[in-house]
């Protein structure tokens, strides 16, 4: 199996042991109606997300282990995707759980054909179905009748008297034309506002439920990162990009600094001059082997092999004692490998 393929088989296991995490932690919400993956502290904490991210890690984590893998960078951008894929799965189920209740949760041969379904017509909505209807809404036409507040007179009378009515009925006709006019032009303005309003309301929305998958998605993507890390950490081997196997260690105390600065001095010049061997063996003749109160320094020779070209590393270390731990000393570290064959002795 080449690197490719085994980068790629990682990230298949991280997504399938997220989708197994997921539909379970779903199915007994379903059935309890209890948050478990939404469980949150202080509403915006994605707790349940970030557990459940670092129980599906163990995918990842084995497979790794397993093939001996030295991620590539791109997989962490595989498995935020894989996270936001899980988080969308996960949000596309709640809400369908909404109107189904847990009657969608009876057995779990029927909760996953529930999860297909829910998620291949998700009611998740990034968008404003309504934006449309509330812009046409808002160019209805004004009414351009007006009332007639004068009524006719009779043929019998004057003809100025007529013509005198007929100038005040056209004065209020106009003014109630202007009345309906602003009485128009003040619904226009409320529908516009009412819009406004409106798309500040979707906006607000949509703003919410975008902050919430994000959260869950980065606390989800938890598990997985520490795991790549931890097996970008490892000791690999430069040729073929595979964690080593380890074959053993060996540790050292020293009490005083003049003892462990000359064991240093003797394991480093060996191992520059490639006898790998004897810089172990050297290692082990110096200091003492058990730890006691009087120790103050220590150093560890880590002996691995790579499976596929059997190539050996040797990885030393200085150490000063710090509280109740040890601390490396960065200067005093060497690490060299050789095809030929190194064994250790605790």
């Amino acid at each position: 199996m080449n690197r490719v393929t085994r980068n790629i088989a990682a990230v298949l296991g991280a997504a399938l042991a997220s989708l197994l995490t997921a539909s379970v932690l779903l199915f007994f919400e379903a059935r309890t109606g209890q948050p478990l993956f939404s469980y949150s502290v202080a509403d915006y904490i994605p707790a349940g997300a970030v557990a459940a991210g670092i129980i599906a890690s163990a995918g990842l984590l084995g497979g790794g282990l397993i093939l001996r893998l030295r991620p590539a960078p791109v997989v962490a951008i595989g498995l935020v995707l894989v996270s936001a894929g899980t988080i969308y799965l996960v949000q596309s189920a709640q809400l369908t759980l909404q109107s189904a209740g847990r009657v969608a949760a009876m057995d779990p041969g029927s909760f996953v054909r529930f999860l297909a379904y829910s998620t291949m017509h998700s009611p998740l909505q990034f968008g404003d179905p309504h934006s449309g209807s509330s812009t046409s809404s808002a160019s209805s036409a004004l009414n351009p009748n007006a009332a007639r507040a004068i009524p006719q007179m009779g043929a019998e009378g004057d003809s100025n008297v007529q013509s005198i009515s007929s100038g005040v009925q056209g004065v209020v006709a106009s003014q109630d034309m202007g009345t309906s006019m602003a009485s128009g032009t003040q619904q226009r303005i409320s529908q516009f506002g009412d819009g406004i309003q409106g798309m500040s309301s979707a906006v607000q929305n949509h703003g919410t439920q975008w902050l919430v998958m994000a959260l869950q998605i980065g606390g989800f993507s938890i598990g997985g990162l520490l795991v790549y890390s931890f097996l970008r950490s490892r000791p690999f081997c430069d040729d073929c990009s595979l964690l080593l196997r380890s074959k053993g260690a060996q540790t050292r105390y020293f009490s005083r600094l003049d003892e462990i600065n000359g064991s240093v001095e003797d394991v480093i010049s060996k191992a520059k001059d490639r006898r790998l061997q004897l810089a172990v063996q050297s290692h082990g003749a110096r200091g003492a082997a058990k730890k006691d109160k009087q120790a103050a320094f220590a150093s560890t020779v880590q002996v691995s092999r790579c499976m596929r070209c059997h190539a050996h590393r040797m990885d030393f270390r200085a150490m000063r004692k710090s509280g109740v731990g040890w601390k490396d000393i960065p200067v005093l570290g060497y690490t060299a490998s050789s095809y030929e064959p190194i064994e250790v002795a605790g």
